[in-house]
């Protein structure tokens, strides 16, 4: 059905004598299925539709409706790993955009910054951010950019934007286990285990089992767990977040992938080599595929920084010394 819809629109586009109506009905159509497209996840669908769409609009322009295509366009070229055309559209999207719309559209692309590793850009965009709406995605994603810099006081920049939202809001705020997660992610990476600890349970404390990010905050305490050797309770963890994942997310999906990651790291420090290998085969079959997915699109800044994030985990795993030479080659 989709296929003939734009076949139907395609032919509407050329038709000189289309009325205009029919074009505002067509636009409108197209829109609304763009949208649900984009809800499903349908990213090759959703940017035809959306190509077909500026193609509507070239005959009745909107400067409204031809933003928010670029910028669902821009969506879809990321989530597609297209970063370079990504880049352009949320650009364009933003210069296009009036009010509201234009900080929907700078947040949009703050994201889009912090996957290729874009920090200061981000930072930059962020900042020019005014809408009160977005104050949460706005904290988190500047908290995030600093970090990431890792320059001298970027760390303490990011741990306090996340205290700053937390002093200002109450405990029964929607997002405000959102903020103890990342608080805690923070510690933990830096290495103050206790501290991640005790941020990490609170923000557990405060989602429902129903809900994604609980799991992502439960895979975290695991390696916080793991980090102090508690390695049962860590395994425990770990396994109830991937037996979440398995039953409600796609497995070729990054959350379900970065488990998987976890789960072998924590067999690895636990010195269950031969497990923490099976596992690790898992893992690298998924992130291979992920791999193939998006580098033909990315650009060298993504491509270096998802090596750098990999450094790591690749020193760590020659530990499984000669359980599998190969496998380690």
């Amino acid at each position: 059905m989709r296929v003939k819809f734009v076949i139907v629109l395609s032919f509407l586009c050329m038709g000189l004598t289309a009325r205009a109506q029919d074009i505002h009905d067509a636009i409108d159509t197209l829109n609304r299925q763009v949208v649900g497209l984009l809800e499903e996840g349908e990213y090759v669908a959703a940017l035809d539709s959306t190509k077909e769409l500026l193609k509507l609009l070239d005959i009745k322009p909107d400067k409204r409706m031809r933003a928010k295509a670029v910028n669902n366009a821009a969506i879809c070229y990321k989530e597609l790993g297209a970063y370079d055309k990504a880049d352009a559209c949320y650009r364009e999207s933003i210069d296009l955009a009036a009010g509201a719309s234009k900080d929907l559209y700078r947040f949009h692309y703050s994201n889009y910054l912090l996957l290729i590793g874009g920090w200061q850009k981000a930072i930059d965009c962020l900042d020019s951010i005014k809408s009160s709406k977005y104050e949460l995605g706005k904290v988190l994603n500047l908290s995030s950019a600093y970090f990431r810099r890792k320059e001298a006081g970027d760390v303490d920049k990011a741990i306090s934007l996340i205290d700053t939202y937390l002093r200002t809001h109450e405990e029964s705020d929607r997002d405000y286990p959102v903020a103890l997660l990342n608080k805690g992610y923070i510690y933990w990476e830096c290495g103050s285990q206790d501290s991640a600890k005790y941020y990490l349970q609170a923000a557990l404390n405060r989602l429902t089992k129903e809900e994604s990010d609980y799991y992502i905050a439960l895979g975290n305490l695991a390696m916080v767990k793991a980090e102090l050797r508690d390695f049962d309770s860590a395994l425990a963890d770990i396994d109830t977040a991937i037996r979440w994942q398995t039953a409600h997310i796609e497995t070729s999906w990054h959350d379900y992938i970065i488990s998987l990651r976890k789960k072998a790291e924590i067999l690895l420090k636990a010195e269950r080599y031969k497990e923490a290998l099976n596992v690790f085969k898992q893992y690298y079959g998924k992130e291979k595929a992920f791999i193939y997915a998006t580098f033909p699109g990315a650009g060298q800044p993504y491509r270096l920084n998802y090596w750098y994030a990999q450094k790591p985990l690749l020193s760590e795993i020659f530990q499984l010394g000669d359980t599998d030479a190969a496998f380690l080659y």
